[in-house]
């Protein structure tokens, strides 16, 4: 027999016995009697490992699916505790106890150019375009935040003051985690989203900021952060909390889960899942730990310092503002050596301090002004590979704990102030 004939018959042959094995729920193990039927004695003998192969991991698979669909089952019952979780919170925020639990300390500094819609003020952008955190810092600098709409009667009437063929910038990004849409204002999950058709798509994987399109009569779209556009303010009520939650999730389970599956697509997706669990859990968790017991004071203001999780910039920023804070942005040598001398040698913590803007000009994410103090590490910042942007507090052996841009996804520890 011809080689190239010999050849095409044991590829049919293989591709024959492939299908039997993965189509069979039945039987984990191959007929030798049949295969040796169906080709000579030395065919047989180059197949047979191959099939051996393919029925002992026959079993391997479907232990695989079965371990996924539990996986995904438990991810489903923590996802549903988690809300559970944050609506307890949600109502401890709402309540204004006798002991103070929550006061509420306004701060906008400039309300003459914000206009009342509802019961908020609001500040529409319509002569300037800027990148999304541009936009972040004048707002800051207003004594606002970013806007994030309420509701569908906010967003209806905020609308109707924009202007048609122009795009605005809200205070609404994923950059903490992938799928997971938060406030700027509170760090909190947006309370209203009303997408465009097919938003949002992350497209090119690069979209993580919000803005409100015009050609699609002022839906949501996520938008690459960098793009230039209009922006909208709103007036900042700041939150001072003493928030006491109830014991938190484990996901040390779900990680196991994961690690034995064996589905690329579901992993993916679980893993996906798992990033906006814990990032949430971290979000309660640092406000169960950072009360005001663990804030600590220097001159006129606090400090709290997290030690037991880390987590990217963004991220560090959402949950100072949940703890009703930011970011910390030391003023001073002095302040600085105050709170050196509570870190942790060895590790990195990061600081309300960015030239995301605008390379290499450094702004306080409280004030959106130029940082007023910065002390830096020799030879920093280099904005190492152009994606350095965000500032961290970084110890080595001779002068520890001095400033070090890094990028900003990194996870590290971090620390938030409040006045």
């Amino acid at each position: 027999m011809p080689k190239t004939a010999s050849s095409l018959l044991l590829y049919i042959l293989i591709a024959s016995q492939l299908q039997k094995s993965l189509t069979s729920d039945s039987s984990a193990t191959l007929s030798t009697e049949s295969s040796e039927s169906q080709c000579g004695g030395y065919c047989f003998t180059a197949l047979k490992p191959i099939l051996d192969h393919i029925a002992a991991n026959q079993q391997r698979w479907n232990a695989c699916d079965a371990t996924n669909q539990q996986c995904e089952a438990k991810l489903e019952r923590i996802e549903s505790q988690l809300v559970v979780l944050q609506e307890k919170v949600s109502a401890i925020e709402a309540v204004k106890t006798p002991e103070g639990n929550l006061v509420v300390i306004p701060k906008a500094k400039k309300l003459e150019n914000f206009v009342q819609i509802g019961s908020r003020f609001f500040y529409i952008e319509q002569h300037h375009r800027v990148n999304w955190f541009a936009a972040t810092n004048i707002c800051r600098q207003m004594g606002g935040h970013l806007a994030s709409p309420s509701s569908e009667k906010e967003w209806s009437a905020i609308k109707e003051r924009l202007t048609r063929g122009r795009n605005y910038w809200l205070g609404i990004s994923d950059l903490a985690t992938e799928g997971l849409y938060l406030s700027q204002a509170t760090g909190n999950m947006a309370s209203y989203l009303s997408w465009s058709s097919g938003e949002p798509n992350n497209h090119n994987n690069k979209e993580n900021c919000v803005e409100l399109r015009s050609d699609s009569d002022f839906l949501m779209n996520d938008i690459e952060c960098t793009y230039k556009t209009y922006f909208i303010c709103e007036a900042a009520n700041e939150s001072i909390k003493m928030i006491k939650v109830v014991p938190l999730l484990l996901c040390m389970l779900i990680a196991v889960c994961l690690q034995g599956s064996s589905s690329s697509d579901s992993v993916s997706g679980n893993a996906g899942r798992l990033d906006r669990v814990e990032s949430q859990v971290a979000v309660l968790q640092a406000q169960q730990e950072g009360g005001s017991d663990n804030f600590w004071n220097i001159g006129s203001k606090f400090f709290y310092i997290e030690e037991n999780q880390k987590v990217n910039w963004h991220s560090a920023l959402n949950i100072c503002r949940e703890l009703g804070g930011h970011l910390a942005d030391p003023d001073s040598q002095q302040e600085l050596n105050s709170i050196k001398q509570r870190l942790t040698r060895g590790r990195h913590y990061w600081l309300g301090i960015s030239d995301l803007a605008n390379e290499g000009l450094f702004l306080s994410q409280d004030t959106g002004k130029r940082a007023t103090f910065l002390k830096w590490i020799y030879g920093e910042p280099n904005n190492y590979g152009s994606y350095e942007h965000c500032v961290e507090l970084k110890s080595q052996k001779d002068r520890p704990f001095l400033m070090n841009d890094a990028p900003c996804g990194l996870k590290s520890y971090f620390i938030c102030e409040r006045e």
